[in-house]
């Protein structure tokens, strides 16, 4: 079975004044965020998730309350940990890294690094006092104290050189979908031109459930949609923190 891979820049090399600086874990700040997704394209372990992108669609379409924390030595990101609040009437207080997101959890270049940003996100799971955090990590193996959700798997496919190789290896379902949106006149289209273009339908459908009146198809003031190219472990969080009913949730995503 083939595995997906794709070209990343060169992951920096920390030079010894840096390597031997402390760790300290501090909230993302603004002047940061061209350096976030630089790390992010250059780690081995970071996707299209972890890309302050993703952050952006969060809290636009669902008002999510993100919390990204970097670890820093001296003056230069040698981590990242993404985490997204959110919280559902149904479902509870859950700190998601991350949500909508196949992967999420940590980037980080040393142990050191990695471990300080998963304890911070700990910490304010605690604070927070949500059922649970979850880490959608795509490897490594499970955290004490953590417990993983069997029920979520990564599937690969290797590609072949004709599209009807690819289509047969499909499992029968996704055939019967395929072939349903063909018939209903489904095509796929590739270029900037589409962007904003499903902004727009978004916008128009939200809209429409509300009752409000639409805004003319001239007008260019409609938000432009985000076009971007990219399992999981549970902490329980602390037992002072109290569950409705004292049931356990957890979820696992890999």
């Amino acid at each position: 079975m083939a595995t997906f891979e794709h070209q990343v820049a060169p992951h920096p090399v920390p030079c010894a004044e840096t390597s031997a600086a402390p760790v300290r874990v501090v909230p993302l700040q603004e002047s940061r965020e061209t350096e976030w997704d630089r790390f992010v394209l250059a780690h081995p372990k970071g996707s299209f998730f972890h890309q302050l992108g993703w952050k952006r669609v969060m809290e636009k379409t669902y008002g999510y309350e993100p919390r990204y924390f970097c670890a820093m030595r001296g003056e230069r990101i040698t981590g990242i940990a993404p985490a997204i609040l959110v919280s559902s009437w149904i479902t509870g207080r859950r700190l998601l890294s991350l949500p909508f997101a196949v992967y999420g959890g940590v980037c980080a270049e040393d142990a050191e690094s990695e471990q300080a940003l998963v304890n911070r996100l700990e910490e304010l799971a605690c604070e927070l006092e949500v059922e649970y955090l979850e880490l959608r990590d795509r490897k490594g193996s499970v955290r004490s104290g953590y417990h993983a959700n069997l029920g979520y798997a990564t599937f690969t496919l290797p590609l072949a050189d004709d599209t009807e190789t690819v289509y047969k290896a499909l499992p029968k379902d996704i055939r019967y979908m395929i072939r349903k949106g063909e018939k209903a006149g489904l095509r796929a289209r590739r270029g900037f031109d589409q962007v904003g273009r499903e902004g727009r339908v978004a916008g128009e459908a939200r809209v429409r459930s509300s009752g409000r009146v639409l805004p003319s198809h001239d007008d260019q003031s409609a938000p432009a949609g985000h076009s971007c190219v990219s399992a999981g472990i549970v902490r329980e969080p602390h037992p002072r923190v109290r569950r409705p009913g004292g049931l356990d949730r957890g979820l696992f995503r890999r």
